[in-house]
């Protein structure tokens, strides 16, 4: 979409409106889009990173993304229940006694924990 020249306040709508699509945007693709130059992209990306809106990256910008809420451990152990012990079934396949392994903290790991009680050490 090849739109003419916007002021300050157009060009960051049409950003925020590409992100909130795409999720992310270019500085050269946003340039050609509206016939500025990548500078004043850039510092379009810099206004909308001040508020919040976009984290800038190499070459572009992603959007931030607000009220992301993250589910409680007890919540989340009731979630896809039947795939996380099959996930740990499987992984309980590589496992011997006698050996170390290292697992992070979550609710699919978690269930690997019955699987482990069969072995030595």
């Amino acid at each position: 979409m090849k739109l003419n020249k916007m002021f300050l306040e157009e060009r960051l709508k049409f950003i925020e409106s590409k992100l909130n699509k795409d999720y992310r945007v270019n500085v050269s693709d946003l340039a050609d889009d509206l016939k500025v130059s990548e500078v004043t992209i850039r510092k379009d990306l810099k206004e909308l990173e001040e508020k919040n809106i976009a984290k800038r990256t190499h070459g572009g910008a992603i959007k931030i993304q607000k009220n992301i809420k993250e589910l409680a451990v007890d919540n989340k152990k009731t979630i896809n229940i039947d795939l996380k012990k099959s996930i740990a079934l499987k992984a309980s396949k590589f496992l011997e006694d006698d050996i170390v392994i290292f697992l992070d903290s979550g609710t699919t790991t978690y269930m690997l924990v019955d699987y482990i009680k069969k072995y030595k050490n």
